[in-house]
Parts: structure tokens; C-alpha cells; sequence
């Protein structure tokens, strides 16, 4: 009986409680957001840090943790300065390293200097305050730490990032592997992942195009383009731009209005898709076959915004172009690669009552290209 009265006394009071707070104070109650904590983290752990209080930054950044998801960079760096500051509490790097070697990576390049200093300073003196003041705190702490802290190698190079002495953390890992064997396996694991998945592609090119048969009257031109794309693990999409400037190596007759007029204006250029399967996809290397089909052709009035040359109206010849090949890319990192591709392309301008320009073409170029993700 005495429970039973208990009970019903605590639902009466949570009732009571609950018709107390308005309708209003219920719709309107204030959720913080990453944003907010961050902000309130860059006034107070820095006051945390001078006074020594790293438990009291270890539970602030707790908190952070539970509002801010991974994208926060600053977090992931206030945990591995607590770890290195706490031996006894470090982690091994291979348990959360790949992750925390991306965001090394990304802070120097964001960030890559120490406060005071001239060296990227947009990239410094524009992140929004709180941001920066939090990366303060992180360059004074990982300066501290290695003028206070004996560590390995492998620790040191979390520091040295921080600090702002190394400028490139992935050529530096690359060029001394022996000296950073750990972070070395990880980053050769994180080229693994990167390379395994797709990305938005945006290339380069500039190469020779190489007309045979009657086509060869035009003669060889130089051809500049860009490609603009996607792309999986072993095949990849692209529109592809190119253009071939320069006038026809030998003259060539037009029939227009029942008249035949010789020239040698050429202005070229090739618009369509190529589609290319990898059938070898390594970290580094790549090989495969590729196709395209587009439009080719060329202007014939040198300038056909003189409108006294109307009389050569219609001024483009042009054929459709389906053209074969191979490609091989090599990756200097998962983002940059360079590449050539070789191709064959099957064409045949139609030129009604003048010089004959049947033929194909073969073509060679060299790429320059970023793949992001």
C-alpha cells in the first residue's frame, strides 16, 4: 500500500512538472551544436592548458568528442597530444592511425606554420577564429612537448607536424620510411584504400595528332585539351576537349556555290567521350584499354567572324571519330597523376567536289591529371 501511494505521489509531481514548463519553453529549447562547443573550447582549454589542467582537457574533450563528429580536426589533434602527453594512456598509432594521419596531412596543409610567422599566411590568418586559436594551442603544445619530452621517432613525428617543421608530412614519410616505418605502413595502407575507390577527375592533356591517307594533306598538329570526369577502381568516364591550332601543312580545294577555292586555314579539334578500363590497377601504376566517340573536324575560314569570307559557308568539315587505344597512368600520390595515352582514330571528312581527306589519324598524349574524392 505504501509503494502503491508512492508511486502514484511521483506521477502526480511529473505531471505537475510537466504542465509547469510552457509549450513555448518546450519548443524552444536551445540543443548546442559542434560549432558552439568548438567555440566555447577555444576560450577554455587554453586557460586549461597553462594551468596544467590536462585532466580537465581530457573531459572537455570528451565532450567535444560527443558533439563533434570526425570532420573536426582539431579533436582528433587534442586526443593524440593527450595520448603523447600521458604515456601511460598512449595509444598505438596503427589503432586510429590512418585516420589521424589524414587529418595530419590536411592540417599542414591548412595550417603548416606556427602563429606569428609570414608562411601560408592565408591559409593561417583566414580560418575563423575559433579554429585558430585552437590550432595555437595545438602548435604551442606539440612545440612544448619536444622541448620537454624524450619520445620515438614515430611520436616525434606527430609533434613535429604540429609544430610546423614539417611542411609535407606524406613526402616526409615517403622519403625517410626507415626513419618512420609505422607511419610509412599506414600511408602506403591509405594510398591502398584511396586508389580502391572513385573520385571526380579533372586532367590536362597535350600531345601530337597524326593524320594518314589523303588526311595527311592537313599534316601533324600539335593538340591541347582537358577532360573533365569520373572514375571507379577500373574504369573511368570522360568528356574530352581538344584543339589543334595551326594552319594545313599542304593546300586543299572546297567546292562551294559550284565554285572551287584553295586553301590551307585549319583549325581542329575533337568533343566526345572516352571510357577507359584498367585491367592492371596498382597503388602507383595503372593500364588499360580505352574508346571514344565524338565529333572531329575543322574550320576552313581562318576567321569566320569576316563576314566577307561568307561565301565559304559552311565553314566546318568534320567527320564522326570513333577511336581505340591504351592508357597508362601513374600516380605520384592517390590525388595527382600523369599519363599517356596512345590512340588510333578511325575518321573521314566529307569534302563534296574537292580535295579528298579520307583517312585516320593516330594520336599521342601525355596527361596531367587530380582525382578527388
Amino acid at each position: 500500500m505504501i509503494f502503491r501511494t508512492f508511486c502514484l505521489l511521483c506521477t502526480v509531481m511529473c505531471c505537475s512538472l510537466c504542465r509547469g514548463q510552457s509549450l513555448e519553453q518546450q519548443m524552444t529549447v536551445s540543443r548546442p551544436q559542434c560549432g558552439d562547443v568548438l567555440l566555447n573550447a577555444s576560450e577554455l582549454l587554453p586557460r586549461l592548458y597553462a594551468a596544467g589542467q590536462f585532466d580537465s582537457i581530457r573531459t572537455a574533450t570528451a565532450i567535444m568528442n560527443r558533439f563533434c563528429n570526425a570532420d573536426a580536426p582539431e579533436v582528433t589533434l587534442i586526443d593524440a597530444l593527450l595520448d603523447i602527453q600521458d604515456p601511460p594512456r598512449r595509444q598505438n598509432w596503427s589503432d586510429s592511425g590512418m585516420h589521424l594521419l589524414n587529418v595530419l596531412i590536411r592540417y599542414a596543409a591548412t595550417v603548416g606554420t606556427t602563429p606569428g610567422t609570414r608562411h601560408k599566411p592565408f591559409q593561417y590568418y583566414y580560418l575563423p577564429d575559433d579554429e585558430r586559436k585552437l590550432f595555437a594551442l595545438v602548435q604551442q603544445w606539440a612545440t612544448d612537448l619536444l622541448r620537454s619530452r624524450t619520445m620515438d621517432n614515430e611520436t616525434a613525428f606527430v609533434c613535429r607536424v604540429l609544430a610546423g617543421e614539417i611542411k609535407n608530412p606524406e613526402s616526409t614519410i615517403r622519403r625517410e620510411r626507415a626513419t618512420y616505418p609505422g607511419w610509412y605502413a599506414l600511408l602506403h595502407q591509405s594510398y591502398e584504400t584511396m586508389r580502391q575507390g572513385g573520385g571526380r577527375i579533372l586532367s590536362l592533356t597535350a600531345g601530337d595528332w597524326i593524320p594518314t591517307g589523303n588526311l595527311g594533306t592537313l599534316g601533324a598538329h600539335t593538340q591541347l585539351g582537358f577532360q573533365i570526369g569520373g572514375r571507379g577502381k577500373s574504369n573511368e568516364l570522360d568528356l574530352t576537349l581538344q584543339f589543334r591550332p595551326g594552319n594545313a601543312s599542304h593546300a586543299y580545294t572546297v567546292r562551294r556555290s559550284d565554285s572551287l577555292y584553295t586553301l590551307n586555314n585549319f583549325t581542329g579539334g575533337y568533343i566526345g567521350l572516352d571510357f577507359a578500363h584498367y585491367f592492371y590497377t596498382g597503388i602507383h601504376l595503372e593500364a588499360g584499354l580505352m574508346a571514344g566517340a565524338g565529333y572531329d573536324g575543322f574550320d576552313i575560314s581562318g576567321n569566320s567572324s569576316d563576314h566577307s569570307q561568307d561565301y565559304l559557308k559552311p565553314w566546318g568539315i568534320g567527320s564522326f571519330n570513333f577511336n581505340t587505344g591504351f592508357r597508362v597512368n601513374f600516380f605520384v600520390n592517390p590525388r595527382f597523376f600523369l599519363g599517356v595515352v596512345v590512340r588510333h582514330h578511325y575518321i573521314s571528312y566529307h569534302n563534296p567536289g574537292g580535295t579528298s581527306l579520307d583517312g585516320n589519324a593516330f594520336s599521342i598524349d601525355l596527361i596531367a591529371g587530380s582525382c578527388r574524392r
